[in-house]
């Protein structure tokens, strides 16, 4: 892509969270059913990362980042507020507990990732003996994380 059509594919999330965050939270707000709307963004994130992998050239790549602009600018804002709400009658420092701790698993999952996918790959049979460098595929940079912790 040229700088040109890089620059409007970045600015596409912004620029269609603008429009979109608050249109989800009217709905939201609107129709009462804050979980599903979290499950319904959820999915269509989802999905447009999914079609984010499978597009090639500007066109799609741009379309594809509108779409998880659309679903995914929203999640984490409805999620918080149905988080507030089933909490309300926990006390006053419960959202915080809530908080710490799902950073806390994050962490976990995030530092032993590369050893669960390298035991998986064991168990499938597909574990390298020599690691070969990662590819230049950028879209593939999580499966590369491996080679990091020996």
């Amino acid at each position: 892509m040229s700088g040109t059509e890089l620059g409007w594919v970045l600015a596409t999330l912004p620029l269609v969270s603008i429009v979109v965050q608050p249109f989800w939270g009217q709905v939201a707000d609107r129709t009462g059913a804050r979980s599903r709307i979290v499950v319904l963004l959820s999915m269509g994130s989802a999905l447009g990362y999914l079609v984010l992998a499978a597009a090639g050239g500007f066109w799609a790549i741009l379309f594809a980042t509108a779409a998880i602009a659309v679903f995914g600018t929203a999640v984490l804002p409805i999620t918080v507020s149905v988080s507030l709400a089933i909490l309300r009658d926990a006390g006053p420092h419960a959202f915080g507990f809530v908080r710490v701790w799902g950073t806390v698993g994050y962490f976990v999952l995030i530092v032993s990732f590369p050893w669960i996918l390298k035991s998986i790959r064991q168990l499938e049979g597909l574990h390298r003996q020599r690691p070969e460098p990662p590819s230049r595929d950028w879209g593939l940079c999580l499966l590369s994380l491996p080679y990091w912790p020996r």
